[in-house]
């Protein structure tokens, strides 16, 4: 009978055994979790943090809960151009060379800065020059424009809204930008010497639905960050 019972407690003690290297195990678990995020948040630190990045046209700041990468100038390829890239770049106010040769080229592709020409919305820029802004959204994945709203649909943060632009419609194609809806200007830049020129964008009815849309309506834009 003895002999019984000290193999009962035997048993319970291997089984108190088993039960505390059970959690000694999810306690390691936990801890290598709570590890690897603490990694993945010095990581981000380290980098820069997180955060999808935009540009903001025609401003030289970024709006809140935004870090700005760097501010720059609105550039693209001459207004009725038929080669050179057909997007608009934000050019940093400070450049760095490679090699180079500073005789001009027939055989290149050509970029100039990017002048304000009809704005409905702010017709006194007409011929000012255009700032940009690259900026990171901070704590946000995805960055999104959407053309024909000023506003954001449920469960989007709005970064900035304004109007739909590009090029003339007569001119080479160029791609469909937001500019803020309170722009920005190059200062001394108020000459007309052309360049890449946006313009604002109205809707023609036809292929395009009216309503809801409106003919000769100048659409609005709105860039959302989640």
């Amino acid at each position: 009978m003895r002999e019984l019972n000290a193999l009962k407690a035997e048993i319970a003690n291997l089984n108190a055994t088993k039960a505390e290297n059970s959690n000694l195990n999810a306690n390691l678990n936990a801890m290598k979790a709570e590890m690897s995020i603490l990694k993945s948040t010095v990581s981000k630190q380290q980098n820069g943090g997180s955060g999808a990045v935009f540009t903001r046209w025609g401003k030289r700041s970024c709006p809140g809960n935004s870090t700005q990468i760097y501010a720059g100038f609105m550039a693209g390829s001459w207004y009725d151009d038929t080669g050179s890239g057909s997007n608009f770049l934000c050019l940093p106010t400070d450049p760095l060379w490679g090699h180079y040769n500073d005789r001009p080229s027939t055989s290149t592709a050509h970029i100039y800065g990017t002048e304000y020409q009809t704005l409905e919305f702010a017709p006194t820029l007409t011929n000012e020059d255009a700032p940009c802004s690259v900026c990171r959204a901070d704590a946000a994945s995805t960055v999104l424009m959407i053309p024909g709203r000023n506003k954001c649909y449920t469960g989007w943060n709005m970064k900035y809204n304004g109007y739909l632009v590009a090029g003339f419609w007569g001119y080479k194609k160029s791609e469909y930008l937001c500019l803020d809806s309170s722009p920005d200007v190059i200062y001394g830049g108020h000459t007309d010497l052309n360049g890449a020129v946006i313009y604002s964008v109205e809707g023609v009815c036809g292929s395009l639905p009216c309503p809801p849309y409106v003919n000769a309506r100048e659409l609005t834009c709105v860039v959302c960050s989640k």
